[in-house]
């Protein structure tokens, strides 16, 4: 009859013949040589029943130990997954050379958009107490809802937004008579303006003034008023310049301090002085800088409002151009 033994140097148990008990022999496991005596193998403690239903969703430890122990490679299918979204950058620079629209948003949008997506899925994957496949549905989720959006930002309209910032605009305004320490003009404002030291046209020496308005001076529905006056460029040979040479000089000015894209230009009147209307894209994509700038004698008078998704048809703009005079000199 065979023996249990236990080895005294890697603790594993064996079997040995009754004739062997007492005698050197040598353990099966690790190979050392050891004294056999009789032990009686231990009584494997049982598991206890589980008190209910289980869940198939519910972690256990052989679905944690896959994940964070490398078992069929599911956290690197996850990791692999949480770079995804590094593809909508990629996809926001590739669609305009692909398709005619380009985005009204910069390539910042879709960057952002990818970090916050992938920073969600990573987290995702190191949660705790979740099962591989409830991470799997987790990620797959969020990739659909950071792909969809990247998706209906890259194909939004201006025009869209616009038509839903019309009503929505800043608050009703009280607007309040403004007029520079000259009397050059006189303008309606919904606020007091600040003398600035920069001219919105590099190069012509203007007298400016600016006024942030709106909640609190809310970087969305908050918008920006700017009014200046001064010499133009020629004003050392007063009325030698054609007007659109005039003009073409003045847009080129307002482009190089804004960095804007110049969208529309139109022929505008101030009191039957010649004037031109500019619509800038700045360079976020967002923010629209609608400027006017009037040609009077000697003088050049500017006039800009400055928003995100604003138009010339939205009343605040309108009120802002129509409540500006020249001073009768």
């Amino acid at each position: 009859m065979a023996q249990a033994v236990q080895c005294p140097r890697c603790g594993e148990w064996s079997r040995v013949a009754d004739a062997a008990v007492g005698a050197t022999v040598a353990c099966p496991h690790c190979t050392r040589a050891f004294t056999a005596r009789a032990a009686a193998l231990p009584v494997p403690r049982a598991r206890p029943a589980p008190v209910g239903p289980r869940d198939d969703d519910s972690p256990t430890d052989d679905d944690d130990d896959r994940l964070f122990h490398g078992g069929g490679g599911s956290r690197s299918v996850l990791v692999g997954l949480s770079l995804v979204p590094f593809a909508i950058p990629l996809l926001w620079l590739l669609l305009p050379v692909v398709i005619a629209p380009r985005p009204i948003f910069s390539f910042a949008l879709p960057t952002a958009i990818a970090l916050g997506v992938s920073g969600l899925c990573l987290g995702v994957a190191y949660a705790a107490n979740w099962t591989t496949g409830t991470r799997l549905r987790a990620i797959v989720v969020i990739l659909a809802l950071g792909y969809g959006s990247a998706a209906f930002l890259y194909f939004l309209k201006k025009e869209w937004v616009q038509a839903v910032r019309k009503p929505f605009g800043p608050p009703e305004l009280q607007w309040k008579d403004f007029q520079p320490p000259d009397g050059a003009y006189k303008v309606k404002l919904p606020g007091k303006p600040t003398a600035s030291d920069v001219s919105p046209l590099p190069g012509w020496p203007l007298k400016t003034f600016r006024l942030a308005a709106g909640p609190k001076n809310d970087p969305v529905l908050g918008v920006a008023y700017e009014v200046a006056h001064g010499p133009a460029q020629d004003a050392v040979k007063p009325g030698r310049t054609p007007d659109d040479e005039w003009f073409a000089a003045a847009r080129k000015a307002l482009v190089e301090r804004t960095g804007g894209e110049v969208t529309e230009e139109k022929p505008a009147e101030q009191q039957a002085y010649p004037a031109r209307e500019y619509t800038l894209t700045m360079p976020d994509g967002a923010t629209t800088r609608i400027a006017r700038v009037v040609r009077v004698g000697r003088q050049a008078h500017y006039l800009a409002v400055e928003g995100t998704f604003i138009a010339g048809d939205h009343r605040f703009v309108k009120t802002f151009f129509d409540k500006y005079f020249v001073a009768d000199r």
